[in-house]
C-alpha cells in the first residue's frame, strides 16, 4: 500500500503531487483513427491518445504557450530562469546541457509511470501487470472479459494516478467504457529532450481553481506589452497582480518534454471487432509524445520546503496544454 505522504517518483527525487481542476475540454483523438462516416461510426467514444511520429505544430513553431515573445533569446532567458528556480547553477545553465538532459530523463520516466497509472485506473488492471517489464508498459485488454481490482488495489491506483496526473487529465479518460473496447498497447520510451521551460510568477493552478478571476491575468500583462510596449502600463498591471496575490512569493515552473517511444496502439469495438484507432495490424512503430509538467515553488517557505511536486498536466495537447495563466 502506498503511504499517504509525498510520493517520490524518480531516481533523482522528482516528486509528484495531486492538483485540483478548474476546467476541462474533451476533444481528443488518435492521428490514426478509423471513424468512417456517420453511419459507420463506432458506438463507443474514441480513446484519447495520439499515435504519431510527427511532432506537434507548436513544437515545430517552438511555441511554449506562455504568451511571451517567441524568439531564440527570449526562449533561452525563460529556460534559464526556470533552471534557476530548480536550483541549477549559472555555469551549468550557460556551459552545459546536463541539467536539461537530467530533467528530461526524469520526465520520461514519470511519463511512463503516468501512462501506466492512467491505464490501470481506466481498465481496472493492476499496475504490476502493466508495468511488469522494466523499461516498458503494456496492456492487452479485451472488453468482453470482466476485469476488476480489489478495493485495496483500486485505492492504490487512484492515489497513484492522483499524485502524478492533474485531475483534468484524469477526467479525460473517465468517459472510456473498458467493456466496450479491445485495446492493444505497448510503449517503450527510448529518448527524450527538453523543449520548453518557463516561470509564471505569483499565480498557480490551485489559486486559479479557488479564484477564477486570476485565470489569464499573467497572459494579459504579456499581451499588453506585446500590443503597446507601454512599460508604465505593464508595471502597473504587474504591481496590481502582486497586490492581489498578497506578494505570495509563489512561482510556477512549466516544462514541455518530448518523449520518443516505440509503441503499439490499436483500439477495436469489442462487440463487432471494428477498428476504431490505430493501424489494421497492431505493429510497433516509432512515435513522439509531448508531455507537459508543472511544479510550484514557495519562496517564503524554508529552503527545504520551497519546491512542490511535479505533476503531468497534459500530453500531446489533448487538453490544449491545460493552461490557466
Amino acid at each position: 500500500m502506498m503511504n499517504s505522504g509525498v510520493l517520490s517518483f524518480t531516481r533523482r527525487g522528482c516528486q509528484l503531487i495531486k492538483a485540483r481542476p478548474f476546467q476541462i475540454r474533451v476533444s481528443a483523438f488518435s492521428e490514426e483513427s478509423a471513424t468512417g462516416k456517420d453511419e459507420d461510426a463506432p458506438s463507443v467514444p474514441t480513446f484519447p491518445w495520439r499515435h504519431s511520429k510527427a511532432e506537434l505544430q507548436r513544437v515545430v513553431d517552438q511555441d511554449d504557450l506562455s504568451g511571451m515573445p517567441n524568439n531564440a533569446r527570449a526562449r533561452f532567458v525563460r529556460r534559464a530562469l526556470a533552471a534557476r528556480e530548480l536550483d541549477k547553477g549559472w555555469l551549468d545553465i550557460f556551459l552545459t546541457d546536463a541539467w536539461k538532459e537530467e530533467l528530461a530523463s526524469d520526465m520520461q520516466w514519470a511519463f511512463q509511470m503516468g501512462v501506466a497509472g492512467m491505464l490501470s485506473r481506466t481498465f481496472k488492471v493492476p499496475m504490476d501487470d502493466i508495468n511488469k517489464n522494466q523499461g516498458s508498459i503494456a496492456l492487452n485488454h479485451t472488453g468482453k472479459v470482466d476485469t476488476s481490482l480489489t478495493e485495496e488495489q483500486s485505492e492504490e491506483t487512484k492515489e497513484f494516478s492522483g499524485r502524478i496526473l492533474e485531475e483534468n487529465l484524469i477526467k479525460l479518460y473517465e468517459s472510456v467504457d473498458p467493456q466496450s473496447i479491445d485495446v492493444v498497447f505497448k510503449m517503450t520510451p527510448v529518448d527524450c529532450r527538453l523543449d520548453h521551460a518557463f516561470v509564471i510568477p505569483l499565480i498557480y493552478r490551485e489559486l486559479v481553481r479557488e479564484n477564477p478571476s486570476f485565470r489569464g491575468r499573467y497572459s494579459k500583462i504579456e499581451e499588453e506589452f506585446n500590443n503597446t510596449k507601454d512599460f508604465a502600463k505593464v508595471r502597473e498591471l504587474g504591481e496590481k497582480l502582486a497586490e492581489d496575490t498578497g506578494f505570495n512569493g509563489i512561482r510556477t515552473i512549466i516544462v514541455d518534454v518530448s518523449v520518443d517511444c516505440l509503441e503499439t496502439f490499436q483500439v477495436r469495438e469489442s462487440s463487432t471487432g471494428k477498428l476504431i484507432q490505430g493501424p489494421e495490424e497492431a505493429m510497433e512503430k516509432p512515435v513522439t509524445h509531448l508531455v507537459r509538467f508543472e511544479i510550484t515553488r514557495h519562496r517564503k517557505k524554508p529552503p527545504e520546503e520551497q519546491l512542490g511536486s511535479w505533476i503531468i498536466v497534459d500530453w500531446d495537447d489533448l487538453l490544449d496544454g491545460n493552461c490557466w495563466h
